[in-house]
């Protein structure tokens, strides 16, 4: 009897010893599972925003079982403004001034793996809209390069969009605001639209009719030797272009030579 009993408490330990490794699995999985944590926010890290009344969302996994939550805006403790719904965070945020906005959220945990929750970040308000520049000719609408290039100015990081007919293309303007967009539009007259677009989603749009015409106008002109032994000289000229009658201007310069000297254009 005692080798019995003795032999059916051997076979129960490992019984026991597997039940207590899979019970601990159990609550260290459970624990991990349940982790407390932030896991995402609206407005999110270094988002631009359009709305100074935006609403700031925290979705907080566990929210319900975390302890001394506390939320802070620009440094202010607005707790008493947040709303909880399940594990979302709610907090509206009213007259906010253009710049920069910092958000943190703080709360304590009995989970054994994280005992302490936090979530600091920052997001831009930005409700006004961007300025559009065009260098040179293009802010007249005579482009002359091939393709049809438009640069300026912009604010920093705007997405400039040109669109003409069924032509679209966009780029991005660097740090400093400056930007260049390149379109193979026809030569000739034709309309775009320039449109820039700052990162909170603020526009500016301008309607522009340009005339592109690549390739330079052909002069031919009389060829006169260096001296000529008359006083009244005539020198033709003929100008044509591929888009039409180009503009012709002359121009003379005169000198003394032994007596004043005049001259005449025809």
């Amino acid at each position: 009897q005692l080798y019995k009993s003795e032999a059916r408490r051997r076979r129960r330990w490992p019984y026991i010893v597997v039940a207590a490794v899979c019970v601990l699995a159990a609550v260290v999985g459970w624990q991990l599972y349940g982790v407390p944590r932030v896991s995402a926010v609206t407005p999110g890290p270094d988002a631009f925003v359009n709305d100074a009344s935006s609403t700031v969302v925290l979705d907080v996994r566990g929210l319900s079982a975390l302890d001394d939550v506390r939320v802070k805006l620009d440094g202010k403790d607005v707790t008493g403004r947040a709303r909880r719904a399940g594990d979302t965070l709610t907090l509206p945020a009213a007259d906010l001034a253009d710049g920069e906005h910092a958000v943190a959220f703080s709360a304590t945990s009995s989970n054994l793996f994280r005992r302490d929750v936090r979530k600091d970040w920052r997001f831009t308000v930005d409700t006004s809209v961007p300025t559009l520049k065009l260098d040179g000719s293009a802010d007249e609408g005579r482009i002359n390069t091939d393709p049809a290039t438009f640069s300026g100015t912009t604010e920093p990081y705007a997405t400039v969009t040109v669109v003409g007919g069924e032509i679209e293309v966009s780029g991005m303007a660097d740090a400093s605001g400056a930007y260049a967009v390149s379109a193979d539009l026809p030569a000739g007259a034709s309309t775009v639209v320039i449109t820039t677009t700052d990162r909170a989603g603020n526009a500016t749009t301008r309607k522009l009719r340009v005339f592109v015409d690549a390739e330079p106008p052909v002069l031919k002109t009389t060829r006169l030797a260096k001296t000529v032994k008359r006083s009244g000289i005539t020198v033709r000229v003929k100008a044509t272009d591929q888009l039409g009658v180009p503009t012709v201007t002359f121009r003379s310069e005169e000198r003394r030579v032994g007596k004043e000297c005049r001259s005449r254009w025809s």
